[in-house]
């Protein structure tokens, strides 16, 4: 996806045209809560409450709600202190992954990030002895905050993988109030805006005039050095 901005000069207005597909979601709630998993800060993901990953499992309509630091708002699981839920297209709620407070990283040195893996409920699909539901977050160093995708599933075991600067030993680029930048549609489409961030400066509009704009989108430009227009806050 493309887009080319323009700033069109009237007598004392200014216009700027995005072509761009923006959808601002609101409502959510943000924490300020600081998260480490060992020696990596997860503070950044943990400013939102709810992360969201659809997908399809045996070509039905599955939503993971997920919270790694933390327990998700009432109502959206089946019980209290659930980081991860999973929902199907009757709203039926599973746990599979219960909060913890202390978050205990498994590392992999030779890949880089780390893992963190969550028990939840009892899982009927188990034979023989009592089993649970259990969710593994592969963390992996990224240019922005990311989000999560389902690599693989079986009938009780999750393995998802999430590519972030959350899970960088070491990061250059400090993303200034960086937002989440991808979003579903009504059809459960992801679309993933992470491409069109701007680590470093920003983009710069097309103008007729004296005045150059810069514009950045998921993450703020740096104060002071350009006029900031922030998309997707």
């Amino acid at each position: 996806m493309a887009f080319r901005p323009e700033v069109v000069h009237g007598n004392c207005s200014l216009i700027l045209f995005l072509f761009i597909i923006i959808c601002l979601t609101i409502n959510e709630t943000h924490s300020t809560t600081q998260c480490m998993a060992g020696k990596y800060d997860l503070t950044p993901i943990s400013a939102w409450d709810i992360w969201h990953l659809k997908t399809k499992i045996s070509d039905k309509p599955v939503h993971f709600s997920i919270n790694p630091c933390g327990s998700l708002p009432n109502g959206i699981c089946s019980s209290e202190h659930v980081s991860i839920c999973m929902s199907d297209d009757t709203n039926t709620a599973t746990v599979i992954g219960n909060f913890s407070e202390t978050l205990e990283p498994k590392t992999f040195e030779h890949k880089g990030g780390f893992r963190l893996d969550f028990q939840g409920g009892i899982c009927p699909s188990a034979s023989g002895s009592k089993r649970f539901y259990n969710t593994s977050i592969n963390f992996k160093c990224g240019n922005s905050l990311g989000s999560p995708i389902l690599l693989e599933s079986s009938a009780c075991s999750f393995f998802i993988e999430w590519h972030t600067t959350a899970a960088c030993d070491r990061v250059d680029h400090q993303a200034v109030k960086e937002n989440r930048c991808y979003l579903y549609d009504n059809q459960n489409k992801k679309h993933d805006f992470t491409p069109l961030v701007k680590q470093f400066s920003g983009y710069l509009a097309v103008s007729n005039g004296d005045y150059d704009f810069y514009i950045n989108v998921c993450r703020n430009i740096q104060a002071g050095k350009f006029f900031v227009l922030q998309l997707l806050q």
